[in-house]
């Protein structure tokens, strides 16, 4: 509770600032850690739930989810092949490409997808979408790195002579869509906690990165003031300031899409220090014997 007090302080009371600065010894580092876990875990969740939202659920439009959509295109789009013995033939064995078109979050990802060619025609040396379907093999190029599978490794479980038309694979996109609604939680809950594990450190790694370096500026100006003020008080009034921003922050870029600048941030922050400084009396450098 105290912690969402001091937060919700934190954007307007000069005397918490002053109270974190005279008494509050190891609180930035605590408090901070607390945040960004809160705030990766919320994110995180809100995130999770937008996804799943966009690729599963119908869309206003009446389309299918972003998922399904795309699913549906490439079966549209899909020849008629047949496979016998890990082999695959077609009565137009020249090369035919596979594009999404869909749009999520408003952004229209448009993409030619896998290109399918039984000639021999098209190999890892030449393809030009990331995933290469061949008479015998099923190639997908990652970061200039070509993973190659065998078909008889892709079609280990199916049943041999079959035709392989756009009806099957209209069969299989529902399938994965059944699947991803089924089991989508699921995943989206570990992927969602290993997120979190790598973003709350790296978070805070962060915000330190940027704490030290504006409180060592702090310093600089209480000198020039002529004020009090040691290097552990400065870090903990800025790492305090740098909350309420953050928050902000984070809503603007969940609204909006933009975020606060870093420049923003910084000038907040010294801004709260130098109020704070403005109301303690000058430091008096005279030395009487």
């Amino acid at each position: 509770m105290r912690f969402f007090t001091t937060l919700f302080r934190s954007f307007y009371d000069l005397t918490l600032y002053h109270e974190v600065r005279s008494s509050w010894s190891g609180w930035a580092l605590g408090i901070t850690s607390l945040f960004f876990t809160l705030l990766a875990a919320m994110g995180i969740t809100i995130g999770m739930v937008m996804l799943h939202q966009a690729l599963l659920a119908d869309q206003p439009d009446g389309k299918p989810g972003v998922m399904a959509e795309a699913l549906g295109q490439i079966a549209e789009q899909w020849p008629d092949l047949r496979l016998a013995n890990n082999q695959l033939s077609s009565d137009a064995p020249m090369p035919q490409v596979i594009t999404i078109d869909v749009t999520l979050f408003g952004e229209r990802i448009q993409e030619d997808f896998l290109t399918i060619d039984t000639s021999g025609a098209t190999t890892y040396e030449n393809m030009k979408t990331p995933m290469l379907l061949t008479s015998s093999e099923l190639i997908v190029e990652q970061r200039g790195e070509h993973r190659i599978r065998p078909l008889e490794e892709v079609f280990a479980e199916t049943e041999q002579p079959k035709l392989l038309d756009r009806a099957y694979m209209q069969g299989i996109a529902e399938k994965m869509v059944n699947a991803a609604e089924t089991d989508g939680w699921k995943i989206a809950l570990f992927s969602g906690v290993m997120v979190w594990l790598f973003l709350v450190p790296a978070l805070i790694f962060a915000r330190y990165l940027l704490v030290i370096p504006v409180a060592a500026l702090g310093l600089i100006a209480a000198q020039i003031m002529r004020r009090s003020l040691s290097y552990e008080a400065a870090i903990r009034v800025i790492a305090l300031a740098l909350l309420p921003v953050t928050l902000l922050d984070a809503a603007t870029l969940f609204i909006f899409g933009s975020g606060v600048s870093t420049i923003i941030k910084i000038l907040v922050a010294l801004g709260v220090l130098i109020l704070l400084l403005l109301r303690e009396p000058k430091r008096s450098d005279h030395v009487t014997g």
